[in-house]
């Protein structure tokens, strides 16, 4: 049914939030790797250097690294280059426009199941069932 396996890392500062994207990836078949901190985020990704997908929160107030700093980082490095990269916002934040020169995508808070099915059916075709 599925011919690869996705590495996802996702950067938040909410534990919850880490459960929920397990629980919508696990459908995909999708190796969770998850981050409180984007330093960590950083750490966690020279760690694993296949991950398919980056989830990362721009609003996470215990980082001092900024979101855009974060994102710049990855793509300074050819090795994560081509990486795609989701920035989750909360709406009416100004900060997602510069972000998304960088970025792939953009998932706003509060977004549903359904909208990252959707994103993951669109970044890995490959990975929807026949």
């Amino acid at each position: 049914m599925y011919d690869m396996l996705n590495k996802v890392l996702i950067i938040d500062d909410s534990e919850p939030l880490h459960q929920n994207y397990k629980m919508t990836l696990r459908r995909y078949k999708c190796e969770t790797i998850t981050a409180l901190k984007r330093e960590e985020g950083l750490e966690k990704l020279a760690e694993h250097p296949d991950v398919n997908l980056i989830l990362v929160d721009m609003n996470m107030s215990l980082s001092r690294l900024s979101g855009l700093e974060f994102i710049k980082k990855v793509r300074e490095q050819e090795a994560y280059a081509d990486i795609p990269i989701v920035i989750v916002t909360t709406r009416g934040k100004d900060y997602a426009e510069e972000a998304l020169a960088f970025a792939t995508a953009n998932l706003i808070k509060p977004f549903t199941s359904s909208e990252v099915h959707r994103l993951i059916e669109t970044l890995f075709p490959q990975t929807v069932s026949a």
